[in-house]
């Protein structure tokens, strides 16, 4: 799948992800390679899916999911370890490409769509439906015109909040994805992870500037979110 160690001093486009090696050059990852991905990743994490840059990503977004109190949340690539409080699973819902992750979830009890049926759903039963929609790293597996169209309409306005954390505008095309989200009319707000290496940031977009200056995302900027 990837070629190259640079451990070995290798200096190929890559970069770690709970040592896991992303080939910096592609624009987007294929469901083939997320799949591996998934797969490496359940075989080095614990139950909860507590480990290396993991825990640090899911720990922001139990926060913000605290802190903002959402009605509704939609996580998007929430994979076998899904970010929810478990006395908000009601109010969850993910969207996600993995079908193994997929069923796991059904098992659980969680209700998570594949992209198409999500598509859909957001014409109807999702238009205006969740406050806050996030994804863990999610910027690093693609997103086409429709899928972005299909999370903006199931934004709330006003007052919805979208959130993704993301390595760094040299790992990926971070700001040609952005723009099609501020083509919608999307306002973007870009903080750096307090808790993380220094590549590593957060993008938060709403249709509302304002609500980019609530204290929950200052104290998440000088770190004091903890």
């Amino acid at each position: 799948m990837f070629e190259g160690d640079p451990e070995k001093g290798d200096s190929g486009p890559y970069i770690f992800l709970d040592k896991i090696l992303l080939p910096c050059s592609l624009p987007e990852l294929t469901v083939d390679q997320i799949k591996v991905i998934n797969r490496y990743r359940e075989s080095i994490e614990d139950q909860d899916g507590r480990s290396g840059r993991a825990a640090g990503s899911r720990e922001m977004f139990l926060y913000l999911v605290e802190e903002l109190r959402p009605r509704n949340f939609l996580e998007i690539g929430g994979g076998k370890f899904p970010i929810v409080p478990i006395s908000r699973e009601g109010s969850y819902r993910g969207v996600e490409i993995d079908d193994d992750a997929i069923a796991e979830a059904h098992r659980n009890g969680l209700i998570i769509h594949d992209t198409a049926s999500f598509e859909r759903l957001c014409q109807f039963e999702y238009r205006r439906h969740f406050d806050l929609i996030f994804g863990s790293f999610s910027f690093h597996f693609g997103f086409n015109e429709a899928f972005v169209e299909a999370i903006c309409d199931a934004l709330t306005s006003p007052g919805g909040v979208i959130a993704f954390n993301f390595i760094s505008q040299d790992s990926i095309d971070i700001f040609s994805k952005l723009s099609l989200f501020c083509s919608r009319n999307l306002f973007v707000r870009i903080v750096k992870g307090p808790d993380f290496s220094k590549r590593e940031y957060l993008a938060l977009l709403s249709p509302e500037c304002s609500i980019l200056e609530l204290d929950a995302f200052a104290r998440l900027e000088k770190g004091s979110w903890k």
